[in-house]
């Protein structure tokens, strides 16, 4: 029986991860000197921000990521520098923050960690899961942490993992998981004025609502249901007020926390 060629393209795929992800791990396990170490934080530093906006590369991304996992591991965290959030913040998928945040949780507890950068992907890796912060209309504070982490525990790596082993594993669950919902019925579409694109999908009779940024990043779809009594639709988590609303089949608008966030003509 002939295999499946995107089968054959998976496994080629995953081979090809393996190869280049023992290569890291030779040239930053044979680093020698604090310099030499301080020089491959800079480089991928500008490597990261070489491709951003409508640019950015998932591959490239993926491959700094485990390289900060992989310096951390050999070299230690890298005290208050900012680098490593940095690449945190710009994985796509929600599986691998969750999978991985423990690690920069420890060196915030360590006092290793920027603290300010550290609260910023604290906020991304509660967006990632939820769709929307849980603290707004100011910065997160030290009092915020303990708050935050306990509603994000159930969905983080207990420990601590400094191995890269599922990495790829859990990247391409997440890219499977969105697939499945994003190759699915949209009931509504419409753009935002700064051009993003906002979905609803119909999936395994559960709705979703989906943003695209017109940069071309995203969250996870957010599963949302109809209020009859207030003719809305809300979040099905409903630890804050967020909600959407279709006007006439005419007009949806979007408001979060009693704000206009996203309005447009719908499409379809």
């Amino acid at each position: 029986m002939k295999m499946n060629k995107y089968i054959l393209f998976i496994i080629a795929l995953i081979f090809t991860c393996i190869g280049h992800s023992q290569d890291f791990e030779k040239e930053i396990k044979n680093l020698k000197t604090p310099e030499d170490v301080k020089v491959y934080w800079d480089n991928l530093k500008d490597l990261d921000q070489s491709k951003r906006g409508l640019s950015t590369n998932d591959t490239l991304d993926n491959n700094n990521f485990k390289k900060v996992i992989l310096l951390i591991r050999y070299h230690g965290y890298p005290k208050g520098s900012r680098v490593p959030n940095i690449i945190v913040t710009h994985q796509r998928s929600r599986d691998v923050r969750e999978y991985y945040f423990p690690i920069f949780y420890q060196a915030y507890k360590n006092g290793e960690a920027d603290t300010g950068w550290f609260f910023h992907i604290l906020r991304g890796v509660h967006r990632g899961r939820y769709g929307r912060d849980f603290i707004r209309g100011r910065q997160i504070e030290p009092k915020d942490v303990d708050t935050i982490m306990r509603r994000m525990q159930p969905y983080l790596n207990p420990k601590v993992d400094l191995s890269i082993v599922k990495f790829d594993f859990l990247y391409n669950k997440y890219i499977s998981d969105l697939k499945a919902i994003t190759d699915s019925e949209v009931m509504h579409s419409w753009v935002t004025p700064d051009k993003s694109h906002c979905f609803f999908y119909k999936f395994q009779d559960k709705l979703y609502f989906y943003m695209l940024y017109s940069d071309n990043s995203s969250g996870f779809p957010q599963e949302i249901k109809f209020n009859s009594e207030k003719n809305q639709y809300e979040y099905a988590d409903p630890f804050d007020n967020d909600f959407f609303i279709i006007d006439d089949k005419k007009n949806l608008q979007a408001f979060q926390s009693g704000k206009l966030r996203l309005e447009a003509e719908i499409e379809q």
